[in-house]
C-alpha cells in the first residue's frame, strides 16, 4: 500500500506558539450517529480526524484516538448555521445543519498538530464530499 503525504513538510509550532482553527464550511459532528454535537471541542475534532484517517490507512471502521490531546483552551466559539444542498434525485433543497467553529489553543502537542494539519486535506465530520468540514490551522497569531 502506497502513503500519500504532503509535499511540504510539516512546520511544527514551538510550544509557546498560539495555534488556531477556524472552520471554512459548517462541522457536522455527530455524538452516536445521531445528534448533532453542539459545543465543539478540539477532542472532538481530533477524534473524528483520527477515526478518518485509521479508516483510509489500515481500513478500520473504528478507532479511538491513541494519546491524550495536550494543550490549553484559549477561547472557542461555535455558531450554528443553516444551509441548504441541492438533491437531483428528490428534485428539492435539503436543509444541512452545522456549526463554525474558532478554536485558539496554546502549547498544543506534536501530534494533534500533525493530525489537524492532515484533517485540513480531508476534512472533518459527515458530508466532506459535498464540502462540509473544511478549516485553517495557523499558528504564530497573536493575542491580545
Amino acid at each position: 500500500v502506497e502513503r500519500v503525504y504532503p509535499l511540504n513538510p510539516i512546520v511544527r509550532p514551538k510550544k509557546f506558539d498560539v495555534v488556531s482553527l477556524v472552520s471554512l464550511t459548517p462541522f457536522i459532528l455527530k455524538q452516536s450517529n445521531r445528534k448533532l454535537i453542539k459545543e465543539i471541542t478540539l477532542e472532538d475534532i481530533l477524534s473524528s480526524l483520527y477515526k478518518r484517517r485509521a479508516f483510509f490507512e489500515e481500513g478500520k471502521a473504528h478507532a479511538k484516538l491513541s494519546f491524550a490531546p495536550s494543550y490549553k483552551l484559549l477561547s472557542s466559539k461555535s455558531n450554528y448555521q443553516k444551509t441548504f444542498r441541492r438533491s437531483d434525485a428528490q428534485g428539492k433543497k435539503i436543509p444541512v445543519e452545522g456549526y463554525s467553529v474558532e478554536l485558539m489553543v496554546k502549547e498544543l502537542d506534536d501530534k494533534s498538530y500533525a493530525l489537524l494539519k492532515y484533517g485540513e486535506t480531508v476534512a472533518v465530520g459527515n458530508d466532506t464530499v459535498r464540502g462540509y468540514g473544511r478549516f485553517l490551522v495557523e499558528f504564530g497569531v497573536d493575542v491580545c
